[in-house]
């Protein structure tokens, strides 16, 4: 079995766990990239470009955007460890909707905004902290590539979704709308339904 340790850091219902133990029994889970200190930077970069723009995930951070504007991918989790940086990247359709509204342990965690598929894609990436002018660190760039682990292929449920995304703020037309459709007495829960469908069209 995965061993749960290696799942912690992402939000997969008990669903998707059973779905990904019985993927990779007896531990068989797939063998961490390794893109040692020692490759010259052309190579290893080469090589990291290679294993993740097929999976939609080049540039690794911040992830490249889909056609509706919105990433595929969202940050479930990240560390540092002296100069090392681990980020826990997980598809949005496969993120547990009750796990991703639970209080963080530690830093705010974004939610989805993608239709719910069960997908089980999901990577830890790992590589070096890349410093500014003053010595602090760079939180849009991405770094020397040091390893890579995970499922990157999307099932195909999530391939399938007719829609992906949604805008995490709506548009102030929709606001001034509902919120005079509050005014004049329509039910939260109709505003709702009528904003759900204009959306998935």
């Amino acid at each position: 079995m995965v061993k749960q340790r290696r799942l912690s850091r992402f939000q997969f219902n008990e669903h998707q766990l059973s779905s990904l133990n019985q993927l990779f029994p007896n531990n068989t889970y797939p063998p961490k990239i390794l893109l040692h200190h020692q490759l010259p930077d052309n190579i290893r970069e080469d090589r990291a470009r290679r294993a993740l723009r097929p999976h939609g995930l080049w540039p690794a951070w911040p992830p490249p955007q889909d056609d509706l504007g919105t990433p595929r991918w969202r940050t479930s989790d990240s560390y540092k460890v002296g100069t090392k940086l681990q980020r826990f990247l997980q598809c949005r359709s496969g993120t547990d909707p009750a796990a991703a509204t639970r209080t963080p342990k530690r830093k705010a965690k974004g939610r989805s905004t993608h239709a719910f598929s069960s997908c089980l894609a999901h990577v830890q990436i790992t590589y070096e902290v890349v410093l500014d002018a003053e010595g602090q660190e760079d939180l849009v760039a991405c770094g020397r590539f040091l390893a890579i682990h995970g499922v990157l292929e999307h099932s195909e449920n999530c391939n399938e979704l007719p829609f992906r995304g949604a805008p995490t703020r709506p548009h102030p037309t929709i606001v001034a709308t509902a919120m005079e459709e509050l005014r004049v007495g329509i039910p939260s829960s109709r505003i709702l339904a009528y904003n759900t469908n204009y959306l998935m069209v």
